[in-house]
């Protein structure tokens, strides 16, 4: 077999870990929400689903590494860029203005405006909802909060879709450039912890984990790009050993860390993970891979399901042993929020993946081209 990847087949190791990602990000959320109500930490729901957010830092690797993966065949021209960007924008945003109109739709019930009150009231209401809706970087995160990931993950589509102008060959040099100004720019102390404006976007450490993933897809796209399957186990065993000791720092190192942290691991377990796949020395879980093709319907709409979830739970407060009532002392309320908050979000992303997500690719790109990617 060759020790290249040529043709942008379905890789079931990146789906597994498409996967993973939003599991891991499920339980941050999961974790938070005990917080916000008051709950309290315990063994059940802890430090390391408090790390949870680490799914973002191996979606952002996964992103950089398919962009090119699926775009190898493509020959450099303003139509080969368009074709790119056009799929990417019927790939994001039609499932976001679900999920973002849902959440407006919590908000108008609970606070009687489409967005939350601590972030704008008023004339301020308006430009903050259509920033949202068109994932526009602003100085408060997007009506669904964890939008802010797909703000980051548009402005790696526009400059990769930019960097298909180029012959394929002067792409390792674009992202060099890239990934020299974000350096650049850390030396001079101006990278804030949210970007808050398409400048501060640009340079943005977490740009680092697309760049990361867009060379580990270079590099096994390569007729001579071996790798070793040992990077895979290395990486995981790094990954897990990060979400148990990491440590928060300050606001203005806390994204280095996590590019340290948890985007290098990723990598690793990129190289490792698709180089054994193409080798067929990795088996790969059915249910991992039907997760990862749910992941993006899967983190859209886990947040909605949870919130729903404690508004029902807390309002049967009253009917609940003891130990099940939300923010009870012991682990009992945690484990089994979590279960039937995780149960659930995935039943909700599969059905989103088939009604909504699926049936929306075919319509904008036709049958032939709806594969989600």
């Amino acid at each position: 077999m060759s020790a290249a990847i040529n043709a942008p087949g379905k890789l079931h190791s990146i789906q597994a870990m498409r996967g993973v990602a939003a599991l891991l990000v499920v339980f941050f959320h999961t974790s938070s929400l005990f917080r916000l109500s008051g709950g309290p930490r315990s063994e059940a729901i802890g430090h390391f689903w408090e790390r949870g957010f680490a799914g973002v830092d191996m979606f952002f690797v996964i992103s950089g590494f398919i962009m090119v993966y699926v775009t190898g065949e493509m020959k450099p021209s303003l139509a080969s860029a368009w074709q790119f960007f056009k799929a990417r924008i019927t790939r994001i945003y039609p499932l976001w203005w679900v999920y973002a109109l849902l959440m407006m739709g919590y908000f108008f019930v609970t606070y009687q405006q489409p967005a939350a009150p601590d972030v704008a009231t008023g004339k301020g209401v308006l430009p903050h909802v259509l920033k949202s809706l068109f994932l526009i970087p602003q100085e408060a995160e997007p009506v669904l909060g964890l939008g802010w990931t797909l703000i980051h993950e548009m402005q790696f589509y526009i400059l990769f879709a930019l960097g298909l102008l180029l012959p394929r060959k002067l792409l390792p040099f674009w992202l060099l450039l890239w990934a020299a100004i974000i350096t650049g720019a850390a030396t001079l102390g101006a990278q804030p912890m949210h970007a808050n404006n398409y400048p501060q976007l640009f340079i943005s450490p977490l740009n680092f984990e697309f760049i990361l993933g867009a060379f580990a897809g270079l590099w096994l796209t390569r007729d001579n790009g071996r790798a070793s399957g040992l990077f895979l186990w290395v990486g995981a065993g790094l990954f897990v050993a990060a979400m148990m000791i990491h440590l928060p720092g300050k606001a203005s190192v806390f994204n280095w860390q996590r590019v340290a942290a948890y985007g290098v691991p990723s990598a690793m377990m990129i190289l490792g993970a698709v180089w054994l796949e193409r080798q067929g020395r990795l088996s790969v879980p059915k249910f991992l891979t039907r997760l990862g093709d749910w992941s993006y319907s899967l983190y859209l709409a886990h947040f909605l399901v949870l919130l729903a979830l404690r508004r029902i739970w807390q309002s049967a407060d009253g009917a609940l042993p003891e130990a099940l009532k939300f923010g009870s002392a012991g682990m009992v309320d945690n484990l089994a929020f979590a279960t039937i908050g995780t149960t659930l979000s995935i039943i909700t992303a599969a059905i989103s993946y088939h009604v909504i997500e699926r049936p929306s690719l075919k319509l904008l790109r036709g049958k032939r081209k709806a594969a989600v990617t």
